[in-house]
């Protein structure tokens, strides 16, 4: 029994030769079983255990392309149209903005995202007004109407007329045309008839020109001119607006004649100043104005937009 102890020891002692990569020597003339040779092939313990830890770091670089992959994954879950955040390869996320916030030249509306919310539908925006250039401006004028009749069919009688005729007109300008110039009023044009009449709701001033050969014959020319407000607005001190939607307080039309029939060919912009007013209830008053320059346009291009439904709504035709 001691001797297998005996035994075990000493092979012990060999085995830790072994791993110190000993060779055998005269001092260790029984251990040739044991030792190792200076021919035999060795595999280092230090060299074995560096390919095992290879072998770790290997196994751990391919857990960490799958766990990063699987991540990927994850965040392309993540990635969805209307979950509340603008993503990659997303313009929006089922929301809506005003459209002036995507482009200047619109002027109202909601603009809303696409159900791929790769972009904005923009139905529902209303553009700005194409910028309107005026083609002719008035001056600035002043001017008293010495006698308002009280009806429009007064006005026609004309029994004051004598004393409106005019050798100025009050509202002149030139528009230049490619086939000549177009004048208010004609430029044939030498007396002028000035005047104004008011009823229960409005007041209204015309110009009306015609060429006068001699005392005896008048022709009448176009275009004329009519500007008319309402009562209500019409007070003296006030500053109106020269237009034709219903925010002016004041229109102001040139009419001319077209396939021989009579329509609005011009609506002026500007402003009107109420100098003074005066009317009797069926008897003749007074009239003071005072304009600002006033621009003239096509009714088709106005600062306003396209006038011409606004026109025919309230019962004239505009000259195509």
């Amino acid at each position: 029994m001691k001797i297998f102890f005996i035994l075990i020891a000493m092979a012990l002692l060999n085995v830790s030769c072994m791993y110190e990569d000993c060779i055998c020597t005269a001092e260790n003339p029984d251990s040739d079983a044991l030792c190792l040779t200076d021919s035999d092939d060795v595999l280092l313990p230090d060299e074995d255990t560096a390919e095992t830890q290879e072998d770790d770091n290997i196994t751990t670089d391919s857990e960490q392309k799958d766990e990063n992959s699987v991540n990927d994954e994850d965040a392309n879950d993540s990635q969805e149209c209307g979950n509340g955040k603008v993503e990659t390869g997303e313009t929006c996320d089922k929301n809506s903005v005003q459209c002036s916030t995507l482009d200047t030249n619109f002027e109202s509306g909601m603009a809303v995202c696409k159900e791929s919310c790769t972009g904005w539908d923009t139905t529902n925006c209303i553009a700005k007004p194409e910028e309107a250039v005026p083609l002719a401006s008035i001056p600035a004028k002043t001017f008293t109407v010495d006698y308002l009749y009280s009806s429009a069919a007064d006005l026609s009688n004309g029994a004051n007329q004598s004393n409106e005729l005019y050798s100025q007109a009050l509202f002149t300008a030139s528009i230049a045309l490619t086939n000549g110039t177009y004048y208010i009023p004609h430029d044939m044009a030498n007396v002028h008839w000035l005047a104004g009449f008011y009823d229960s709701t409005t007041v209204q001033f015309v110009q009306q020109s015609y060429y006068v050969p001699d005392e005896y014959t008048s022709t009448g020319t176009l275009p004329y001119v009519v500007m008319g407000a309402s009562i209500a607005d019409a007070k003296a001190g006030a500053e109106l607006s020269i237009g034709i939607k219903n925010e002016n307080e004041v229109n102001f039309i040139v009419v001319d004649m077209m396939n021989e029939e009579e329509c609005i060919i011009l609506v002026g912009y500007g402003t009107l100043t109420v100098d003074s007013i005066s009317l009797t209830a069926g008897a003749a008053g007074d009239f003071s104005f005072t304009t600002s320059k006033i621009d003239l346009y096509l009714p088709t291009k106005t600062p306003e937009g396209s006038v011409v439904t606004d026109i025919q709504s309230s019962g004239f035709k505009v000259c195509q």
